[in-house]
């Protein structure tokens, strides 16, 4: 499976494109609609019809790819291995670390895309930790197994690099949403609080309105720090291929249905 010279380094590369885009257009139709304040954090893009509904389809298919990055990445890595022969074994280790980090943010992205916030705010949120706790841990372990892999030669310090400031902002950036956020939400509520309802957008008069700003532009910068490290993986997946092999559990020979002569090869090299 491979796209021209780039072999699998399509698929980190439109991870990014994909989820980005994802993001732009849900943001566009809820600004449209008049649905969200004119900087709100990337959940509050999709709490409403039909923004919603584009939101949860499109970001299913961005945790499905991000899926097959995280599981491209781990047979890589199983694969490279070899030229560390130091290490070997702590990395073969860590690379199923990894793996399970990643799969348990990619399955955050599809409970986000699939339990909005005003729906199911508990399940959402969890979702939301998963995908950028797991996120960020997931992107310090490979980080850690990119600097062992530059003793090998395999990727540059250029590289390495990139990978630790992305890394290092994302962890910032996390810290700086939840902090601000959980500091304007705690009072925003108390704020507005009447009865069992209170409004659901955020006014410029409103207190503490500047950490609530501070806290989706984090956010947002979190994702794209995420993104862009896993589109990093572009230079080392564009050398690889991957291919599908299909046989059988035993050797034994295959039995031939009731009816079918023994002199039919199609039959007898099909029928299982």
């Amino acid at each position: 499976m491979m796209c021209g010279r780039c072999g699998l380094g399509f698929v980190p590369v439109a991870l990014a494109l994909f989820s980005l885009a994802t993001f732009v257009i849900t943001y566009i139709i809820s600004r449209l609609r008049n649905d969200t304040s004119w900087f709100p954090a990337i959940s509050d893009t999709a709490d409403h019809s039909p923004e919603s509904n584009v939101f949860g389809f499109l970001f299913n298919m961005c945790a499905a790819v991000a899926l097959l990055t995280t599981f491209i990445r781990y047979l890589q890595l199983r694969h490279d291995a070899d030229w560390n022969e130091r290490d070997r074994q702590l990395l073969i280790k860590l690379n199923k670390v990894a793996m399970l980090f990643g799969v348990l943010s990619s399955l955050g992205a599809c409970i986000v895309a699939n339990f909005q916030e005003d729906a199911v705010a508990f399940v959402h949120i969890i979702g939301a930790l998963m995908v950028f706790l797991c996120g960020i841990v997931y992107s310090w372990i490979q980080s850690l197994i990119s600097y062992k892999m530059k003793v090998c030669g395999l990727i540059t310090s250029t590289l390495l690099v990139l990978r630790l400031l992305l890394t290092i902002g994302a962890t910032v950036f996390f810290i700086a949403c939840a902090a601000a956020t959980s500091y304007a939400s705690k009072d925003w509520v108390r704020y507005h609080a009447s009865g069992t309802t209170y409004p659901q957008r955020w006014d410029p008069n409103d207190k503490n309105y500047i950490h609530h700003v501070v806290g989706d532009v984090s956010e947002w910068l979190t994702a794209l720090m995420l993104l862009g490290f896993m589109a990093s993986f572009f230079g080392e997946f564009r050398f690889v291929k991957m291919k599908i092999v299909v046989s059988r559990r035993t050797q034994q020979s295959v039995p031939l249905a009731t009816g079918m002569g023994s002199d039919d090869p199609l039959y007898t090299s099909l029928y299982v």
